[in-house]
C-alpha cells in the first residue's frame, strides 16, 4: 500500500493545505546543536474530491542545524515543487526528505481514513502500546537534572537519554549513575565528538544502552573505529539519513544500533525499509523523536509498533513538549506506556480551534 516513492492509491486529490504552526514548548530542549524553545511545524492537509483528508506532519526544526531542511524551506518545498507534483500527478524530488515524508503521510492517511483502516495495522504493527525513553536535554544544574531524571522514571519512562557534548557528558552521566544505578541510561551527542573523539572513552564505563550518534554524520569510518575501540554499542541517527546508505554503514560496522526517524528518512515507506536493513545486519532498532505535534507522534507511533523495533521509543506523551497539543493529547496508558492510535488513519486529528490559535501562514493549493 505505501511504496517507497511515497505513491499511494488515494483516488482523486482534490487540494492540498499547508499551514506553518508555531507551538511553544514546555521546556528548552538544548542539543549540541541548539536549542529549541518553539515548535514550528508544517501541516500538511490532503483533501480528496469526495470530502475525505488525510494529515501529515513536517518535522524539521526551525533552524537548519540538525539537517539541512528547516520550516520555512519546508514550506516552500511543499508549495512550490512537492504538492503541484502531487495534484499533478507527476514525480516529485527527494530532495527535502522531512517534506517529502510529510506529503506521504497525509496521502497515506487520507487513504486509510477512506478505507477505515489504521495506520499502525497497514504497516504490519502489532503492538498496542509502547515503552518510551524520556529525552533530557542540557539543565543550568545537576540538580535540575536529577529532578528530570526523577520525575521521568515516575512518569513511566523505561529508559533515560541525555543529550551530550564535551563539558556537558561525563558529570551529568555519572550522577544519574550514581542516583539510579539500575537505570537504563543511554546518551545522544549528535556528532558532537568530531574533533575530539578520544574523549568517548570517558563515557564507556557507565554502563549505557547505547551512545548515540558521537561523530559527524559524514565520519562513517571514524564512526566504525569508534564502535571497534567502545564496549558501549554506538546507535545510528544522522549517519543513517536512508536505507541505502544505512546499510553501507552498518556494512563498514559504524554502529549496532540504528535510530530510525520517519521524518528524517523520509517518510513511512523509507522507515520500514530502515528496519529491515538493520534486521539483516542483526542491528536493533527504536524510533526517534523530532518534537513533534500530536499529529507527527501518531505516525511516529504507528511505525514504531513493528515488532522490527525492540529499544524503547524516542516518542513520548504530549504533556513533556506541549501544555496544549494540536491534538487530544497523546496520554500514558495505566502501566505507564505510549499507546498507539488504532482509530483509521493516523487516529487522530487536529483540533479546529487549536490550529486556529497557532496557524501562522496558511496556504491552498488546487488541481
Amino acid at each position: 500500500m505505501v511504496s517507497d516513492d511515497g505513491a499511494t492509491a488515494v483516488g482523486d486529490l482534490e487540494a492540498v493545505e499547508l499551514r506553518w504552526v508555531r507551538l511553544p514548548l514546555r521546556r528548552p530542549l538544548r542539543s549540541s546543536h541548539g536549542t529549541e524553545h518553539v515548535r514550528e511545524v508544517v501541516l500538511v492537509r490532503a483533501l480528496g474530491s469526495d470530502g475525505a483528508e488525510g494529515w501529515g506532519e513536517c518535522s524539521a526544526l526551525s533552524r537548519p542545524t540538525y539537517t539541512h531542511e528547516h520550516t520555512a524551506g519546508a514550506f516552500a518545498v511543499l508549495r512550490d515543487e512537492l504538492v503541484p507534483a502531487a495534484l499533478a500527478g507527476t514525480e516529485a524530488p527527494r530532495t527535502h526528505p522531512m517534506a517529502s515524508a510529510a506529503m506521504e503521510c497525509a496521502r497515506v492517511d487520507l487513504y486509510l481514513r477512506r478505507s477505515g483502516r489504521s495506520l499502525a495495522e497497514a504497516l504490519g504493527g502489532t503492538r498496542t502500546a509502547l515503552p518510551w525513553t524520556a529525552v533530557l536535554g542540557r539543565a543550568d544544574r545537576l540538580g535540575d537534572l536529577l529532578e528530570a531524571v526523577g520525575e521521568a522514571v515516575e512518569a513511566g519512562a523505561a529508559m533515560v537519554k541525555l543529550k551530550v557534548e564535551p563539558g556537558w557528558d561525563s558529570s551529568p552521566l555519572s550522577a544519574v549513575r550514581h542516583a539510579l544505578p539500575d537505570l537504563a541510561l543511554a546518551a545522544d551527542a549528535n556528532g558532537a565528538y568530531g574533533e575530539d573523539p578520544s574523549r568517548l572513552v570517558l563515557l564507556d564505563d557507565l554502563g549505557l544502552a547505547y551512545l548515540e550518534q558521537p561523530l559527524p554524520a559524514d565520519e562513517v569510518r571514524a564512526s566504525a573505529t569508534a564502535a571497534a575501540e567502545l564496549r558501549t554499542p554506538v546507535a545510528l541517527d544522522e549517519g543513517a539519513p536512508s536505507p541505502g546508505l544505512l546499510d553501507a554503514a552498518l556494512a563498514l560496522r559504524a554502529g549496532s544500533i540504528v535510530n530510525v526517524k520517519p521524518a528524517r528518512v523520509g517518510g513511512l515507506a523509507r522507515a520500514s525499509a530502515c528496519a529491515a536493513t538493520a534486521i539483516e545486519w542483526n542491528a536493533r532498532c527504536f524510533v526517534g523523536g523530532m518534537l513533534e505535534t500530536g499529529v507527527g507522534r501518531a505516525a511516529a507511533l504507528a511505525v514504531a509498533s513493528s515488532d522490527a523495533f525492540t529499544l524503547p521509543t524516542d516518542l513520548g506523551p504530549s504533556d513533556r513538549y506541549f501544555d496544549d497539543d494540536l491534538t487530544e493529547p497523546v496520554v500514558l496508558d495505566e502501566r505507564g506506556r505510549l499507546p498507539v492510535p488504532r482509530g483509521p488513519g493516523l487516529g487522530v486529528t487536529p483540533r479546529a480551534d487549536r490550529l486556529a490559535a497557532v496557524t501562522v501562514r496558511r496556504e491552498v493549493l488546487r488541481r
